[in-house]
């Protein structure tokens, strides 16, 4: 050992060599293959061995680790044993290309080791567990890469046919590990090795899995991806490998387009792009439309420093290939927005995007040609259309382009599809949309490209920077499309575009040169500028203007339109803004009213009264003050709907309660004017409005005297005020100061028939509050006797006076009143009430079940709903049930006691 260790610190290598081979000759004759695994472990040679690998001396080192290479190939190390110990030298090792070239023999051994004649290799290292030894080393050690690259280049370019040909396999997870792993530097020398070697069917499967790991949506991946993307497209250029080229190039337009989107210079890509088209070959048509839909969305976030460079590219395309006319759809309708808005920045640029714009304009020929078929029949641009998704949407959208392109009921079922898809899936889709609003084709299109533009107007309600690409192409249509479908559903979309307050100039001016030359209907502009009002806060004064002009239209344009376009435009503004905008057209409401006064005006009339409402409940107008000022005029107005909408306002009243004189006459003056419309209205819609509107007053809120004389004609006067007869022979209406519950009964005998079902509702309405404000103690009773009638409840109570008066004509019928009008009551008392109506004895219902079904379905049903706190509503439901039992031929049972829960 003296003499061997002396010969290693010769630094001769003749000697070195010399003394390791007399190691491995000693080692190899105390070997005993009965006792390896004690021999490995314990033999000092074999560990003075070891302990060489790790020497400073590279040529020391070197040869030990050739020594131990050699003990594998003589039969005394195991290969995975020997594998093993080389790795755990890594932590002591100096010189890392003795280990690197020692794992390299290793693996070329364990190689020829594994191979089965017939069958093909596969490696049986990965990127984790078991790991290849060279990513371990890797892992160790970053430097080491050139060592590792080295030996790799040396087994894939080995002399032996046997270790070449399977070297990529043996290699496949180091070259994963080198071109995908997300925290190493863009290295390009792993896909220059790769690309280097011969194009065989291994070469270009781990080619195409290295580049299908490569990502572009972080600023890190991104630069791994360039570098990758660059390096095969130059060597695919080179090569004129044409397939690879094809596939190449919509992926080199999405990387650009990430690439615009981080702000990054996406030259480099146009560059490659460029010379991938320079190689004239006729196959490149096939690619070329998906291309330029790519390429024309980096079109939204592209600087402006790069934008020649890319109309270039484009206009290259455009000219050199014939592609579906969907592609420079696209194109042009994303580059609108840069020419709508030109500048010094992008006068060179903007030149060439005018000569797209005019080869659009000029009916180029559409290429009908199905070019997505042989696009997906190339395997490397369908192994790399699944590693994108945005790719892969691009691509399905032209694929399902092909196919419906030329059929009218296909494309609405697809758009219809739309409507149902999450926003961001539309938006996703939104320069395909935009490309097919700029589509032209047959007439029968045009409902068609309507369908587009409403969908892509709702996107700006999700997402207004959509307004900034879709206004240019609204006003390009508006200007240049023959379809007047199309030109009215863009007008119409227009004033939506204001949602970025970039847009409003240009939305402005186009619609002050509608007004100016009389392009479009008054009516229409009104509503335009409503809209435009609605959606940008700051654009109302152009509305009020056209509001208040009253010599705005045309004069052949007809009086009552214009006043029912106003009005509709005051009412929206009144709705969204009543405290500050609203109150600005209060002026314009009177004017409307004032002129408005004949049969054609009903319309705006009705539009500003609701108008008004909208200010009280905004409370931005004195509704004392609205009504003193409205009654002279409204008050004798017989047009039906306008007394509807009267009705309507008043209704709002109740909701303004303030303490205060002028509200109480207000309310005075309302409640008389309903009870007026309900006892004088000859058409049942504007009675059952002011009983709608009636019901929302307290039944404290109107006297005796503000019902008309029709309904209290029955009504006399207590004898607790008839002390005298002076006080006897005084009018009920001039002593009480509330409503007697004998009214009610009148008011259902008296009101048109045919408007009962909203008397119905008005009294349901006063019972429910009513009911609400009892307490426990009204349906506390002697459970021996049920009160015969309600005659217990307050004087005003409207349950009372219904039950008193049904009880009566079911038991003693007088025939005062009609059918229609008992049931319409009892359809009353069996209403849905939060809780049951005060217990009475309701045995008198049986009297009334007879009369038919409708009779028997209510009074069934008033029963079942006095069941819970009434014993005779509870038998006579019983014994209903029982006869329905019988009659079905069923048994009967009796039920346990009823309970609220069980009724």
């Amino acid at each position: 050992m003296d003499e061997i260790e002396y010969k290693l610190n010769t630094n001769n290598s003749v000697l070195i060599v010399n003394a390791i081979d007399k190691l491995i000759s000693t080692i190899k004759s105390k070997y005993k293959p009965i006792e390896r695994q004690r021999f490995v472990n314990e033999n000092e040679e074999l560990k003075f061995l070891r302990e060489k690998c790790s020497s400073k001396e590279a040529r020391v080192s070197l040869t030990a680790c050739q020594g131990l290479l050699a003990l594998v190939e003589l039969g005394v190390l195991e290969i995975a044993h020997t594998m093993s110990t080389v790795v755990t030298l890594l932590l002591s090792a100096h010189n890392y290309s003795a280990i690197i070239s020692t794992m390299a023999g290793l693996l070329i051994l364990d190689l020829k080791a594994r191979l089965v004649p017939g069958q093909q290799y596969k490696c049986q290292f990965s990127l984790k567990s078991p790991q290849h030894p060279f990513i371990t080393v890797l892992e160790k050690n970053a430097k080491a890469e050139d060592d590792v690259l080295v030996q790799m280049h040396a087994l894939c370019t080995h002399p032996d046919y046997t270790v070449s040909s399977n070297s990529l396999e043996l290699l496949r997870p180091v070259f994963l590990w080198l071109t995908c792993h997300p925290k190493r530097d863009c290295s390009i020398r792993p896909w220059q090795l790769l690309l280097s070697l011969p194009q065989t069917t291994a070469q270009s499967s781990l080619l195409l899995a290295c580049l299908s790991c490569q990502q572009i949506y972080s600023p890190e991946s991104i630069n791994r991806s360039l570098a990758a993307y660059s390096a095969v497209t130059e060597a695919a250029v080179y090569q004129q490998h044409r397939e690879r080229v094809l596939a190449l190039l919509p992926m080199l337009a999405r990387l650009a387009g990430q690439l615009s989107k981080m702000q990054r210079d996406p030259r480099s890509c146009y560059s490659l792009i460029e010379r991938c088209f320079a190689l004239d070959a006729p196959e490149l048509r096939t690619v070329a439309g998906i291309t330029l839909m790519l390429l024309a969305e980096n079109l939204a976030d592209t600087s402006a420093l790069y934008l020649h460079e890319l109309f270039n590219l484009c206009l290259n395309i455009i000219s050199k290939y014939e592609y579906s006319a969907i592609s420079l759809n696209i194109f042009v309708a994303l580059s609108l927005q840069w020419l709508n808005l030109p500048s010094y920045l992008t006068a060179a640029a903007l030149k060439v995007a005018s000569k797209i714009l005019d080869t659009y304009q000029d009916n180029y020929k559409d290429d009908t040609r199905l070019h997505t078929p042989n696009l997906k029949a190339n395997k490397t641009f369908h192994a790399l259309l699944f590693t994108d998704s945005h790719l892969s949407i691009v691509f399905k959208l032209n694929q399902n382009w092909e196919r419906m392109r030329d059929s009218p009921d296909n494309l609405k079922t697809w758009l219809d599809s739309l409507s149902s898809i999450n926003e961001e899936v539309k938006l996703e889709l939104l320069p395909f949309l935009l490309g097919m609003i700029m589509e032209k084709k047959e007439p029968w299109y045009e409902e068609i490209m309507v369908k587009v533009i409403k969908i892509v107007v709702d996107l700006v309600n999700y997402k207004k920077e959509v307004s900034v690409q879709l206004l240019p192409i609204l006003v390009y249509k508006i200007a240049n499309d023959k379809s007047p479908s199309v030109k009215l559903e863009c007008l119409r979309a227009l004033p939506l575009m204001a949602k970025t307050k970039e847009n409003v100039p240009t939305i402005v001016s186009v619609l002050n040169k509608l007004k100016a030359n009389k392009g479009a209907p008054t009516s229409f502009l009104i509503m335009l500028y409503t809209t435009l009002a609605e959606t940008q806060v700051r654009c109302f004064p152009y509305l009020q203007e056209m509001l208040v002009d009253s010599g705005v239209g045309k004069p052949d344009e007809l009086k009552w339109e214009l006043d029912i376009a106003k009005a509709v435009a005051v009412k929206r503004i009144c709705e969204i803004r009543p405290t500050s905008h609203g109150l600005e057209l209060v002026s314009v409401i009177s004017s409307i009213l004032n002129r408005c006064g004949d049969r054609s005006g009903g319309v705006a009339t009705c539009v500003c009264v609701h108008s008004l409402a909208l200010l009280w409940r905004g409370a931005a107008l004195a509704p004392h003050s609205t009504w003193a000022a409205l009654q002279p005029k409204l008050a004798r107005d017989n047009r039906h709907a306008v007394q509807i909408s009267i009705c309507k306002l008043l209704s709002e009243v109740p909701s303004l309660r303030v303490a205060t004189p002028e509200y109480d006459k207000l309310v005075s003056e309302s409640v008389r004017k309903l009870w007026s419309f309900i006892a004088d209205g000859n058409r049942p819609e504007l009675v059952e409005a002011a009983c709608d509107a009636l019901a929302t007053y307290k039944i404290d809120d109107y006297k005796l005297r503000d019902v008309p004389e029709i309904y209290r004609k029955t009504v006399k006067l207590p004898s607790s005020f008839c002390k005298t007869p002076a006080d006897a022979a005084r009018k009920p209406e001039d002593v009480l100061d509330y409503v007697p519950c004998e009214i009610w009964p009148e008011v259902f005998k008296y009101t048109n028939q045919s408007a009962l079902p909203g008397v119905q509702r008005l009294a349901a309405r006063l019972i429910e509050r009513e009911l609400r404000a009892y307490r426990s103690g009204v349906y506390q009773h002697d459970a021996r006797q049920e009160p015969a009638s309600l005659a217990h409840l307050h004087c005003t109570s409207v349950a009372r006076a219904l039950v008193e008066c049904f009880r009566r004509q079911a038991m003693t019928p007088s025939y005062d009143y009609p059918d229609t009008v008992l049931l319409s009551i009892l359809g009353t008392l069996t209403w849905e009430f939060p809780k049951p109506l005060p217990p009475f004895e309701l045995s008198f219902v049986s009297e009334v079940l007879h009369r038919g079904a409708l009779w028997r379905r209510a009074g069934v049903t008033l029963a079942a709903r006095q069941a819970q706190v009434s014993l005779s509503a509870r038998r006579l439901t019983d014994t209903y049930l029982k006869a329905v039992l019988l009659r079905r031929g069923q048994p009967s049972c009796r039920p346990a006691a009823a309970s609220p829960a069980s009724t």
